[in-house]
């Protein structure tokens, strides 16, 4: 159970992570699009940096404590809930109506197999 924890943990700070990086990156362009200075001389980019690093280590530790089969999924998980909070920020209505729904079915499905195949495992182990 703690490898799971940690592995939640883990898969919340690399999206922050990712955040502070793109928002170093975007902060750090002229009107033109170009870079005002090197990212590396940017202490938010080495924050973000820093963070992705500690993140993908906690990840890597959390596969010590708990078997692969309830390690992967958790990371799946959260890095698909992130994809879709992404969807629903800036998809618009004509955006959605171009996505099909039958995409939408399996995707949900896969979703939920892997849900239950977590929860499977962790009863098995316990």
């Amino acid at each position: 159970m703690i490898g799971v924890v940690i592995a939640l943990i883990a898969n919340a700070v690399i999206p922050l992570a990712l955040n502070i990086q793109k928002y170093a990156h975007v902060s750090n362009t002229d009107a033109e699009g170009k870079p005002r200075r090197p990212y590396i001389q940017m202490p938010l980019w080495w924050l973000g940096i820093s963070l992705m690093i500690s993140g993908e280590l906690f990840n890597l530790l959390a596969y010590g404590y708990a078997p692969t089969s309830l390690v992967a999924p958790v990371r799946f998980r959260t890095r698909n809930t992130r994809r879709n909070a992404e969807f629903g920020r800036r998809g618009s209505r004509a955006h959605r109506a171009r996505c099909s729904d039958g995409g939408e079915k399996v995707k949900v499905t896969g979703d939920l197999c892997a849900e239950a195949f977590v929860l499977a495992s962790m009863i098995e182990c316990s």
